[in-house]
């Protein structure tokens, strides 16, 4: 059955059982070239890891940690129960650049949505009050939207402004608008910079669902405050990033003189 596999996705892989590379990091570059080099396609199936470890004789194990370090880029899907398939591997986010989900996946050429699920008019707590420089209980508007591209659900976004420097909010279109063109360009505030804080999280029951994932699944977790030329805070926010779809990039590291 394996070897009916290999055939089928006309692809060759092979080992070289005499170098001292491990296996998997053989595996995870002969395929990344592939995937790279679109010699496999986009939403293409792939063996499974039992199929994989067959065709090259050898055991599971290293089949699995390649796989999911290709998936952590971005270049595997899987799914529990099925076949894995080549992923874009194009949903890199920049963090030196302050942009808005929607604006950084146009401009990689990308076709995304949102599902706008709640929207509210609410006290701010504690938290949310330090960041935007409120009093604890002013009134902000609190978004939460859930973000796809082709592949499926990628982020699940919320994020807080403060009603006072933007009223009416309300009105707005959410499923077309993107949330940094409407304060720039409805009500005037020209955002100037951001500071954010990347951790690594598991999804509760909630974000699992949401995201179409299993409870426990890596996400990439972003807390972003952005304010205007003036310190003025805009919007304070969590945005929660399946750990398979989207990996953080940097685009420059300068080591500093000692």
């Amino acid at each position: 059955m394996a070897s009916e596999a290999l055939k089928d996705l006309n692809i060759q892989m092979k080992l070289d059982r005499m170098s001292y590379v491990p296996y998997y990091e053989q595996i995870v570059t002969q395929l990344r070239d592939m995937i790279v080099a679109k010699t496999v396609q986009q939403g293409q199936a792939l063996w499974s890891q039992r199929e994989l470890a067959e065709v090259l004789s050898i055991s599971v194990l290293p089949v699995k940690r390649a796989y999911e370090r290709l998936r952590s880029e971005g270049l595997l899907v899987t799914s529990k129960g099925k076949r894995p398939v080549v992923g874009s591997g194009n949903v890199p986010w920049n963090v030196q650049d302050l942009w808005s989900f929607t604006e950084e996946i146009k401009s990689r050429g990308l076709a995304s949505s949102t599902r706008l699920l709640s929207f509210a008019l609410t006290p701010a707590d504690k938290e949310t009050a330090e960041a935007l420089n409120l009093k604890e209980g002013d009134e902000v508007y609190r978004l939460t939207r859930l973000r796809s591209v082709t592949e499926g659900p990628i982020a699940l976004e919320t994020t807080h402004v403060p009603a006072a420097l933007f009223p009416n909010l309300e009105t707005q279109d959410w499923a077309t608008s993107s949330l940094y063109t409407v304060i720039e360009n409805v009500y005037g505030r020209r955002i100037e910079r951001g500071e954010e804080r990347i951790s690594a999280v598991k999804a509760g029951h909630e974000e699992a669902r949401v995201l179409k994932v299993e409870v426990g699944f890596p996400l990439l977790s972003s807390r972003r405050l952005v304010s205007d030329g003036d310190g003025i805070p805009l919007e304070y926010g969590l945005s929660l990033y399946r750990a398979d779809r989207y990996v953080a990039r940097v685009l420059t590291l300068r080591r500093r003189p000692q």
